[in-house]
């Protein structure tokens, strides 16, 4: 499906947030990203804001999100679409 709608594919090692923004990871350097469409559970989304344990999340991304730099459809507290 993100193939077909031209979207990147991506997992919480992908991604890096810094200084309150969001990046993906590629060959070429990080790459600042406007939007995600979340598939993953809440809790599990930032390790310093949720669930401490998580492996698979972003540290640092309810923070980008909170300052209005990154978009998250379906945003936490939201059902899955």
């Amino acid at each position: 499906l993100a193939r077909y709608l031209g979207l990147l594919l991506v997992e919480g090692a992908d991604l890096a947030a810094l200084e309150d923004r969001v990046y993906v990871r590629t060959i070429g350097g990080l790459k600042r990203i406007d939007a995600l469409w979340r598939r993953l559970d809440p809790r599990f989304l930032d390790p310093l804001a949720f669930d401490t344990h998580s492996k698979i999340g972003v540290p640092g991304l309810i923070d980008a999100y909170a300052t209005g730099n990154v978009l998250l459809a379906n945003a936490p507290g939201v059902g899955v679409l």
